[in-house]
């Protein structure tokens, strides 16, 4: 059986609510480590992820890997130019920067890649 979405009222209408619950959950709290990224929702649902999905957080130092903003459903690291949604986090990826961005970013910080 194959569904294609768009193409009747009601597979675009459970398309929509399903979009809609990805954006809907705004973030309570945070808790970061060498490790993982923890974010707990308004709803109640914790999520942990691999705190290497994000090579910025990893080469950041303590003060500025905690030192970020909550914009409702959003995470933004102002001294790291890093932002992260609850959406991409849900659907489960990761930091979407290439290669060349990545290494720019490390240099202008005077860091090679290590990894």
């Amino acid at each position: 059986m194959t569904v294609q979405f768009g193409t009747s009222g009601k597979n675009t209408a459970a398309a929509q609510l399903a979009e809609a619950d990805l954006l809907r959950p705004e973030i309570q709290t945070v808790k970061i480590n060498e490790n993982s990224l923890t974010i707990i929702l308004d709803d109640r649902r914790e999520i942990k992820v691999p705190l290497d999905w994000y090579p910025r957080l990893v080469h950041a130092t303590n003060v500025e890997r905690n030192h970020f903003e909550i914009q409702g459903n959003a995470l933004h690291w102002p001294e790291l130019d890093e932002d992260i949604d609850v959406r991409g986090i849900l659907l489960g990826r990761r930091s979407g920067e290439n290669s060349a961005s990545f290494q720019s970013w490390l240099r202008a910080r005077g860091e090679q890649n290590l990894t």
